[in-house]
């Protein structure tokens, strides 16, 4: 499949997310990025682009370097965007528990994107509140097998729940479900139809629960039956 970055970003434009993991090199991806930054994204001369990458002889971003990136965040910013890229070969977990917060309260006008050349190792906290985009796929599930799960009534789906109760599993097939949701909603309004009614409201409690998966103490399970019982059958 050829990457081409630019498309894929486009693709999230109309549930765009302020965290974006991408899976690949900024280098070989950086011209495509900057395309969509400009043509798709509005990216102007009032707004500010950081770049964070290791040190001089280093494959990691430091902790330093994240107190860094926070003081950056503080600024506040309605006027204009803030583009945050952290290009890094490796991602220490302590560096993924410092950026955390950073990541996940985003801030007015915050856009993170984080590149790395491999999901291994990467904390499920940092997978669940990530848009990612793996040119090693699209889907992690069979796409086949999301649809049919949405086809499907509570029984039949309570048993597929039963086959991805691993945190990394349920993690990306709520991913995967979360893609197909909005493609099929995308696809209705185009019609001048809805795929899920009060969409709004039910996107607010997926994206709530969505951030519990990865947490210490969070139910797999209960989050699953959760989403399982409230999305309604194409």
């Amino acid at each position: 499949m050829q990457e081409n970055l630019q498309e894929k970003l486009k693709e999230s434009l109309p549930y765009f997310f302020h965290f974006n993991l991408i899976v690949g090199s900024y280098e070989k991806l950086k011209e495509d990025f900057w395309k969509f930054l400009k043509e798709d994204f509005n990216f102007s001369d009032e707004d500010i682009f950081f770049e964070i990458k290791p040190e001089e002889g280093k494959d990691s971003i430091s902790m330093n370097q994240i107190r860094e990136l926070e003081k950056k965040t503080i600024i506040k910013s309605k006027s204009f965007k803030k583009i945050f890229i952290i290009n890094t070969d490796k991602f220490p977990y302590d560096v993924q528990n410092a950026s955390l917060k950073t990541f996940e309260d985003g801030g007015e006008n915050n856009f993170y994107f984080l590149f790395l050349p491999t999901l291994s190792g990467v904390l499920d906290t940092i997978l669940s509140r990530a848009n990612i985009i793996d040119f090693s796929k699209d889907f992690y599930f069979p796409e086949k097998e999301i649809e049919i799960f949405l086809e499907n009534n509570f029984s039949q789906r309570e048993k597929k729940i039963k086959e991805i109760l691993d945190e990394k599993k349920s993690i990306f097939f709520v991913k995967d479900l979360e893609k197909k949701i909005l493609e099929k909603q995308v696809e209705a309004l185009k019609k001048n139809k809805f795929f899920i009614e009060d969409f709004e409201n039910f996107y607010k409690k997926f994206l709530i629960l969505k951030k519990y998966l990865g947490n210490k103490g969070a139910s797999s399970k209960n989050i699953l039956e959760f989403l399982a019982v409230n999305t309604p059958k194409i």
